[in-house]
């Protein structure tokens, strides 16, 4: 005992003789042994130890497979779309508040142009793009700032709202 080896990246590992490594598979079990019913302790005093059913208290796939199709997260979100008109790499849009939701009860958590996130690959590669939102107390007001766009484009987007 004691010795040890060290490999290339200076990790330590436990090093053992002939003798060593027999005398510690001394103490192993064979492949492959049985040992008696009587000789296993600490077992339960009947088989199976009490009566149950997996299938009762899990779900099946099929009814995971259900419930995960009608559900919905929890929480009161809703949609607007419009089309941002841009000139010269700036511009912007109006959109409607979705029914029951105006300034005072929501919040917006996502805003997407041509139905994909907001990215300088959704404006032709332009480095950068600027969005500003201002929740009004009929409307929502985007303007997009997309330096280096060319002189006109429309684009389609999105606002998803969430009440709070």
């Amino acid at each position: 005992m004691g010795k040890y080896v060290f490999s290339e990246d200076g990790s330590r590992f436990d090093a053992y003789d002939q003798i060593e490594i027999d005398e510690r598979l001394e103490r192993k079990s064979d492949t492959g042994h049985t040992h008696a019913y009587s000789a296993i302790t600490g077992k339960p005093t009947t088989f199976p130890p009490s009566t149950h059913n997996h299938d009762d208290r899990y779900y099946t796939e099929s009814e995971v497979n259900t419930k995960l199709a009608n559900y919905k997260i929890k929480g009161d979100f809703a949609v607007t779309t419009g089309t941002i008109a841009l000139t010269n790499g700036s511009g912007g849009a109006t959109l409607t508040y979705p029914s029951g939701f105006n300034s005072s009860n929501c919040v917006i958590i996502s805003i997407g142009v041509a139905f994909k996130l907001a990215s300088a690959y959704n404006f032709g590669g332009v480095d950068e793009v600027q969005f500003n939102t201002t929740l009004g107390s009929s409307n929502i007001s985007l303007t997009v700032f997309a330096p280096g766009m060319g002189p006109t484009a429309t684009r389609n987007c999105k606002i998803v709202l969430m009440k709070i």
